[in-house]
């Protein structure tokens, strides 16, 4: 004699079905966070929740460069930033529990095959990023963006699945995106899936763009 689904096995069974779904999403739930370990290259890495990671990979090919000497200054200038910048802390905070720092070290290495140097480091937000950095970033929803004229009037944004060209005012109902603005050239890797993307950029994949010197636009999931 068959048995018949109870109540409490139905709803585990419906659960278990929404977290299949949720892990199938191309942003998923909680959102996909950047990879940089397999970057080659200077590479910036910005995740859905506005938080930076950056591999920076430099030429190290001279006997008299020392990768110690590297790490004290890469780890001299991240502290004496965070000093002047500290951060305010969870107010249930444990003694033990690692301190919240605007810039934090993630590691410094050498190849010396490669003959590189490379460092990664982490960034609470973009804000952070620039102010530590001097460049000229943002990242903004599209409501911020909307009200932003260096990026309200843009055109030429290429929408990744169609290849066509639309304007910035045509994408204002996409409040779900995330919206990347900078003026300089390098290479983007983002934590959702990239949508549209100015047309002076170069897409590499669904989640790595290298933009042009020129103001450029990158709108991910």
């Amino acid at each position: 004699m068959g048995h018949t689904q109870t109540g409490g096995n139905i709803m585990r069974h419906r659960v278990l079905l929404a977290v299949l779904l949720c892990m199938t999403l191309l942003a998923g739930c909680s959102g996909r966070k950047v990879d940089l370990s397999n970057e080659t290259v200077s590479t910036i890495g910005v995740n859905g929740d506005g938080s930076v990671e950056e591999v920076v990979v430099e030429t190290f090919d001279k006997d008299y460069y020392s990768l110690t000497e590297l790490t004290a200054y890469v780890n001299k200038q991240v502290d004496a930033f965070n000093q002047a910048n500290p951060q305010e802390q969870p107010e249930n905070k444990k003694a033990d529990d690692p301190e919240i720092t605007a810039v934090t070290v993630q590691y410094v290495e050498s190849d010396e095959d490669a003959k590189t140097a490379t460092m990664a480091l982490g960034y609470l937000n973009m804000d952070i990023y620039d102010s530590f950095n001097e460049t000229n970033f943002k990242f903004l929803s599209m409501e911020e963006a909307a009200s932003d004229k260096s990026i309200s009037d843009m055109n030429g944004l290429v929408e990744v699945k169609s290849g066509e060209e639309k304007s910035f005012s045509d994408l204002t109902e996409h409040t779900h995106l995330h919206l990347i603005y900078t003026d300089s050239s390098v290479h983007i890797q983002t934590g959702g899936k990239i949508m549209y993307y100015s047309k002076d950029a170069s897409l590499t994949d669904d989640y790595t763009i290298q933009t042009s010197d020129s103001p450029s636009v990158v709108l991910f999931k």
